[in-house]
């Protein structure tokens, strides 16, 4: 047999129809006396000998449809079995074992080399199998089989086919290569691959490489100007685990040394010695591209090198991000890009929260300090001296229990009344409006009190180091579990158990109307307004009550914690629809055993409080440690909904419809085309206009500010400026498990209880899916828009979330399973999959 098996130093070896586009680049960058580990290639010519005895079964991939992944496993399995079976020329096998016993027969990697691979147009990253730490020769020839098998997996060949590559032309190369067990390893970029920007971007992680390929450990990332070497931005990940080479061959997981976990994976040295590679290989082979490396005790090495691919026109920033800033300290990203108003707006609430913090020490308003540009906007902190600081927090701890002394939150206690004042000085100003340049200002003062409330108020609302947490206080009284503590606080009356029977009452006249009930299933709002359905009497009766219910009700936006709302969501009065998709998904329910569970939860609380006080009495110290901890938590249930019906709903609903006035005026005035062109303006734009009597088209303007802020989407601008931040402080309790753990998804249960339905994933920037009695609602996280509809939810997954917030509560009241801080729930749990959720065990069970 002629010479099938060429070291990275054969000449041969660098040409791609032999050693493949991986193995003739490594070849390439060897010779050019790049830092390569030492390795060998078996010949593209082996693989064709076997290619020819499955030339019939590839052929047949032509006719298979590739959304037939049944068809398409099957017929991949043929060939694997005809590929492994197939016996290997004793003469190859013997250039194999030369090649392997000239390395020094040390563990390796097998890794794929096709001809179709790593091109700049189809890079087939992660396609092809890769074998790291393989320890025998004979495990080495089995793995090299098992690569020329992944060339025809269902994958591999949906690939191909989106990317128009016929399968009979690909030719498979194996490579095998020293494997080194490096302290940190990565993937660096010699382009920004989002924006484009003239920028080397590095993602490192302690160990092997793979885990930051595969997006399994916590990586850390890194710009640096690529010219200069200089370090733009860092973002150091707390590194909990690395991947690493089993002595026994393979990889395996491990934990980080709790020393070395917020420790960044490289060295200033070693990311400008990366940023040289980098501009060494893009100039060498005359394209940006996209490199694995590793690092070692005897430097870097590179492992592979290839074009980058989809990397769109570099959008650069109309200015340097660290213009006009002071670099001496750290700066990081908070938002953007912002439209005019949502600036002014970030701007202001920033402002107020440099007032909360100068008050009160708060340490959700220590970030403060802005910095923007490029419509993107950097805060930095400007803290208090520890003396200073102790002597606000003591102030506002005295504050915060005098209100809890007298039964109440701080908020109802000190504030509610600050902002129903100025929300009522607000409604007075708006009374008062005659003309354009009235609503303006209307505007610019709705801005003024969003940011007082939300910036200064909203961060002062607590004591520092937090609410007791009931729960934990609970299970050292009692020893019982601490999910049990919350049935003592639920359906305990608030703003949202009131909104909540609103639209049950509103569902039940909807169900005793046959016209009504039809429009409200079909979603078909628009027939309301017929004139046979409008004279009805049930019908007149809804609109009374419906109307009500949106006189209190109608700021709503759904902001708050976790909510997906955003700045230009329409709140209730401006889109009655939005309220009654909500009372829709109670017309499909069971409104008398919703009646029944509410009366339960009730009854349960009243139950278990009195029994619990009755265990407890024998011990005069517990039961009073119980009363004072159930009574905040009471007080905490109240707040937590009222205050974000003032302060989320009505303050921000109130600036919301304010800006939709304004640019309803402008369209009336055929300045603009829709309301929210109105976005684009600035304050002292829009006083301008208002100030001009001559009516001007402002169509061109706003096409100029759209176009910018597209512009600004695309760029790519840094998490931090300036100085790396303190390395966080290791916590010492050890660190639960929580993600997806083969057919389970880990995490906290938030309400007990076992349901099996369908799932319904809801994700940020996607229309919000319709749910169906029993659906079980699966997100990132969710707010005050989606509570109202826990009363029909089967279940509740989230992949953050706080046991606290508004949906743990409104799930817990209405017994609805729920499982938060899963981390990955919405990516690992398919639309329309049954899955089981356990609250109780805090674990999400995947079906089909």
């Amino acid at each position: 047999m002629a010479k099938v098996v060429f070291t990275f130093k054969d000449s041969a070896a660098q040409t791609s129809s032999v050693s493949g586009n991986k193995g003739a680049t490594l070849a390439k960058m060897n010779n050019a006396g790049l830092p390569v580990p030492p390795g060998f290639v078996i010949s593209t010519k082996v693989f064709q000998s076997i290619a020819r005895k499955i030339s019939k079964e590839v052929k047949a991939f032509g006719d298979l449809d590739v959304s037939d992944l049944d068809a398409l496993q099957q017929a991949s399995d043929r060939i694997g079995k005809i590929i492994h079976d197939w016996e290997l020329a004793p003469d190859l096998i013997s250039q194999i074992k030369r090649a392997y016993s000239r390395l020094g027969k040390p563990a390796v990697s097998v890794r794929s080399s096709a001809t179709d691979e790593d091109l700049a147009h189809a890079s087939f990253a992660g396609q092809y199998e890769t074998f790291l730490n393989v320890r025998d020769v004979d495990d080495v020839i089995q793995k090299m089989k098992d690569v020329w098998a992944s060339l025809y997996s269902p994958h591999a060949i949906g690939y191909r086919k989106r990317n128009e590559i016929p399968n009979n032309k690909a030719k498979m190369a194996v490579v095998v290569q020293q494997q080194l067990a490096p302290t940190a390893a990565g993937v660096l970029f010699t382009q920004d691959p989002v924006s484009g920007e003239d920028h080397t971007v590095v993602s490192a992680a302690l160990g092997l490489g793979e885990g930051v390929v595969s997006g399994s450990v916590e990586s850390d990332r890194f710009v640096l100007h690529s010219k200069t070497g200089k370090l733009l931005s860092s973002d150091v990940a707390h590194k909990e685990t690395k991947i690493v080479s089993d002595k026994k061959g393979g990889i395996e997981t491990v934990s980080v040394a709790k020393t070395k976990s917020d420790k960044p994976a490289l060295t200033q040295k070693q990311l400008v010695a990366l940023n040289k590679f980098g501009r060494q290989l893009a100039a060498h082979f005359k394209c940006p591209q996209d490199v694995e490396f590793a690092v070692t005790g005897t430097g870097i090495h590179i492992l592979q090198s290839r074009p980058m691919t989809a990397v769109e026109a570099a959008v650069a920033p109309d200015e340097p991000w660290d213009s006009s800033v002071d670099m001496r300290r750290h700066w990081r990203y908070r938002g953007g890009p912002y439209s005019r108003l949502e600036e002014a707006y970030t701007l202001e609430r920033l402002d107020q929260m440099r007032v909360c913090y100068k008050e009160t020490g708060s340490s959700m308003s220590y970030n403060h300090v802005p910095h923007v540009t490029n419509g993107h906007v950097f805060v930095r902190s400007n803290k208090h001296s520890k003396k200073k600081l102790a002597q606000l927090h003591a102030l506002q701890t005295r504050r915060v229990n005098a209100c809890l002394k007298q039964g109440k939150s701080y908020f109802e206690g000190a504030l509610q009344s600050l902002v129903e004042d100025r929300l009522g000085e607000l409604k007075q100003m708006r009374k008062a409006v005659s003309n354009f340049s009235d609503l303006v200002d209307y505007l610019e003062a709705s801005i003024h009190v969003c940011g007082y409330v939300q910036g200064n108020l909203h961060w002062r609302q607590g004591k520092p180091g937090g609410r007791t947490d009931w729960s934990a206080e609970y299970h050292k009284i009692t020893g019982r579990p601490a999910l049990e503590a919350y049935t003592f606080t639920q359906a305990v009356q608030n703003r949202m158990t009131r909104l909540i029977t609103r639209i049950r009452e509103l569902a039940r006249i909807v169900q005793k109307d046959a016209k009504l009930k039809p429009v409200f299933l079909d979603r078909k709002f628009d027939a309301l307004s017929a004139p046979d359905i409008q004279s009805r009497k049930n019908v007149k009766l809804f609109y009374a009550k419906f109307q009500s219910m949106l006189r209190v009700y109608g700021l709503r936006a759904g902001h708050g914690y976790g909510t997906s709302s955003n700045f230009a969501t329409p709140t209730w009065n401006m889109e009655p629809t939005l309220a009654m998709e909500m009372i829709a998904s109670y017309v499909e329910q069971n409104l008398n055993k919703l009646d029944k569970l509410e009366r339960e939860a009730r009854a349960e609380r009243i139950s278990i409080t009195k029994q619990t006080r009755r265990q407890l009495a024998s011990d005069p110290k517990k039961l009073k440690r119980f009363d004072k901890g159930l009574k905040e938590a009471v007080i905490g249930v109240r707040f937590l909904e009222d205050h974000n019906y003032y302060m989320e709903q009505c303050t921000m609903g109130t600036m919301r419809e304010a800006i939709f006035e304004v640019g309803s005026e402008m369209v009336q005035r055929d300045m603009i085309d829709t309301p929210n062109d109105v976005f684009h303006f600035s304050i002292a734009e829009l006083k301008k206009l208002a100030q001009n009597d001559d009516v001007c088209d402002q169509r061109a303007f706003v096409r100029h500010r759209v176009d910018e802020l597209e512009r600004r989407k695309k760029m790519s601008p840094p998490k931090t400026l300036g100085v790396p931040p303190k390395a966080s402080e290791t916590k010492d309790e050890e660190t639960k498990e929580v993600g997806l753990v083969g057919q389970v998804v880990k995490g906290t249960g938030a309400s007990r209880g076992r349901v099996t339905g369908k799932a319904v994933v809801a994700l940020p920037n996607k229309p919000r899916p319709k749910v169906h009695p029993g659906d079980i609602l699966v997100a990132p996280n969710v707010g005050p828009d989606w509570t109202p509809a826990f009363a029909i939810i089967g279940g509740l997954v989230l992949d953050s979330g706080s046991l606290s917030q508004h949906a743990a509560l409104v799930a817990r009241e209405y017994r609805v399973p729920s499982v938060m801080q899963t981390k990955e729930a919405s990516s690992a749990i398919r639309d329309g999959q049954t899955i089981t959720v356990d609250g109780d065990k805090g674990i999400v069970e995947l079906g089909v």
